[in-house]
């Protein structure tokens, strides 16, 4: 991540930045790679600066388990024909909340960020090269009406 987003964060935010970011590199370290570890601080750089900020009340270890959760959407982490791949109640589990605060805090970031799957600007770099369909913005298919 650049000097220039972390310099971006409000002092008020900095202790909070680094209270989560010490729990996802922790996490990272043991279970993804640098590339998730960077994409991670990146995107809780990026909710420390918005406003109003969804980070400053809960629990900081739901916050980093929804950010890894967040980033793992977007890029196919619970996809076990990909690597690395961690399962979500495992990461649950890990970060000692529940399947249903995990994945509110989840979509309350995806939201606020416009993170979708494979999205350009929460992409791994690892998969800037996949190139999608035009309509893949058009629709999800998980939102459809059942035929």
């Amino acid at each position: 991540m650049t000097e220039m987003k972390l310099n971006r964060i409000p002092s008020v935010m900095k202790g909070r930045y680094k209270e989560i970011t010490d729990l996802t590199e922790q996490y990272s370290c043991e279970l993804l790679n640098d590339e998730y570890s960077d994409l991670i601080r990146s995107v809780t750089a990026t909710l420390c600066c918005k406003k109003p900020c969804l980070l400053v009340k809960g629990n900081a270890c739901a916050w980093a388990c929804a950010v890894i959760h967040a980033v793992g959407m977007v890029n196919f982490l619970f996809d076990k024909s990909n690597c690395p791949y961690v399962s979500a109640s495992d990461l649950y589990k890990h970060f000692n909340i529940s399947s249903s605060n995990g994945s509110l805090k989840s979509k309350a970031i995806r939201d606020s960020l416009d993170m979708y799957p494979l999205c350009e600007e929460w992409r791994l770099p690892s998969l800037k090269d996949i190139q999608l369909s035009p309509l893949w913005n058009l629709f999800d298919i998980r939102t459809m009406p059942k035929l």
